[in-house]
């Protein structure tokens, strides 16, 4: 509220009081100027000025003096005799301003300060605002003081919320504090922080009439409500591009041969934060990338089998983190191998031959069958040992197979096995011996043979195991000989 009277100066020399009102921006006033004891000469006297003489006091505002009349209300005759003005009052004047600087000179002394018939001595000088957890439902308080412990009445508070590029004003008045609720949509401006310290702000610009009075400040920390995090709608898993895994077994995971990878997922960061991170994790194997729809993690090679959790985390850019995690079943596999492989000459009913000329092929597996998905298929071929075209290539089944029907007894074959499944390709070569002989000669006594047929030029083909109970000796294309005995010593045998 404002005032109608209001002391400017109250001092030894003088006393001012203004009178008047205002309204809006125009203040109209008139002052009453009252002299006071003065010292002159070491005894108290009337400071005003001698009645004989013109008024002294002089008015200015905002440095701009006024032409006022001064009608005298009360003159005294001071010790000395002398007759004193003691008190005036000034002629009425209309200032078009709530508040102005004022100046106003009595004889002797000038006394200046801001004026203005509002309340503007107990305007705020100091706004606080507490922490606050942004949840769309907290109001953030704004409190005014100032120092003298005093509140404003009559000015007008603009008070501005500001947080980033977000911004909120009300006005009031004749109040001591005043609240607004931030809304959620203002934590973008906390994208990639769960806290802002200092990163919110209060002004309060303080007016009189249409004019700033002046305008205070603070600051308040921001905390984003943990209740926002991150979140994923959906996950879809699927086997890596290009798996081997054929598509007739219907999107199964196979140990050693699928891999994992997200190939689509709905996720989204709350309240203007962006997802950052994504992480895929199947049982003790995982993999993290930058977040990026269009390039989602894969783990290239599953290296366990069974039921296992597999598991999808995004991270936002304030560090939270959502997950989905499912049950991926993946069936064990391993590379398949040949448990048994022989191969005997044998004539055409199976029956062991020396001088036959059939072999009987006899083989055991073991493969991984992937519930019934997974098959397997063996094929045999043979060469006589000494030539490189593979001849006779024929698919057959684990277990005895009577092969052949053309195996020269002079000769010694290879036996190639080959064993596929759905995965892997597994090679084994197998030996098929000429006609069994205690020693046998080459043609031209070149080559000889214990246990076969001699086949092979300027060689010693033993095809018994072979027992030496001294030493051998072996001599060097240079003549110089090397014990055989030496050479296992020196190698720990």
């Amino acid at each position: 509220m404002s005032a109608t009277s209001k002391d400017f100066v109250n001092g030894i020399d003088c006393y001012v009081v203004a009178k008047g009102s205002v309204s809006g921006d125009t203040t109209k006033i008139y002052f009453i100027w009252e002299a006071g004891k003065g010292s002159e000469t070491g005894s108290y006297v009337w400071s005003g000025w001698n009645n004989s003489k013109s008024c002294p006091i002089k008015v200015k505002i905002d440095g701009s003096q006024l032409n006022l009349s001064w009608t005298k209300n009360k003159t005294d005759k001071t010790s000395t005799g002398v007759m004193k003005v003691t008190k005036a009052t000034s002629s009425t004047f209309t200032v078009s301003k709530p508040f102005f600087t004022l100046s106003f000179y009595d004889g002797k002394q000038t006394y200046e300060d801001t004026f203005s018939m509002y309340d503007i001595e107990n305007a705020p000088t100091m706004v606080s605002a507490d922490e606050i957890t942004i949840d769309g439902s907290a109001s953030s308080i704004a409190e005014f003081s100032n120092y003298l412990g005093t509140k404003s009445v009559d000015g007008s508070l603009k008070v501005t919320w500001s947080l980033g590029n977000h911004s909120y004003s009300k006005t009031v008045k004749n109040v001591y504090s005043t609240s607004y609720v931030i809304p959620v949509s203002w934590l973008d401006a906390i994208s990639d922080s769960s806290q802002a310290y200092g990163g919110g702000k209060v002004t309060v610009q303080i007016s009189y009439g249409t004019k700033v009075y002046t305008t205070i400040s603070t600051t308040f920390n921001c905390i984003v409500s943990d209740t926002f995090l991150p979140t994923i709608s959906s996950v879809t898993l699927a086997d890596k591009t290009n798996t081997p895994v054929p598509a007739s077994w219907n999107k199964v995971f196979v140990q050693n041969q699928s891999g994992i990878r997200v190939s689509a997922i709905t996720c989204a960061a709350s309240q203007g934060a962006t997802v950052k991170r994504i992480k895929l994790r199947l049982d003790t194997q995982y993999t993290e990338q930058t977040y990026s729809a269009s390039s989602l993690p894969q783990i290239n090679r599953i290296i366990n089998s069974g039921s296992l959790e597999c598991e999808v985390t995004i991270t936002d850019s304030r560090g939270r983190t959502c997950s989905k995690t499912a049950t991926l079943n993946v069936l064990p596999y391993d590379i398949p191998k040949f448990t048994l492989i022989e191969s005997d000459r044998c004539n055409k009913t199976g029956e062991m031959d020396n001088d036959g000329t059939y072999f009987l092929s006899q083989s055991a597996v073991e493969y991984s069958s992937c519930t019934g998905l997974n098959s397997i298929t063996i094929t045999a071929e043979y060469k006589k040992t000494d030539t490189s075209e593979w001849l006779n290539k024929k698919t057959i089944k684990p277990g005895s197979n009577v092969l052949g029907g053309e195996l020269d007894t002079e000769f010694s074959y290879d036996v190639r096995y080959v064993l596929k499944d759905a995965f892997s390709t597994v090679t084994y070569i197998d030996y098929v011996s000429t006609a069994i002989y205690l020693m046998h000669f080459l043609h031209g006594g070149r080559g000889v043979a214990f246990g076969q047929k001699a086949t092979m030029d300027n060689t010693l083909d033993c095809a018994f195991k072979a027992l030496f109970r001294e030493d051998v000796t072996i001599v060097k294309q240079d003549g110089t000989q090397v014990s055989m005995r030496e050479v296992l010593e020196k190698l720990g045998f």
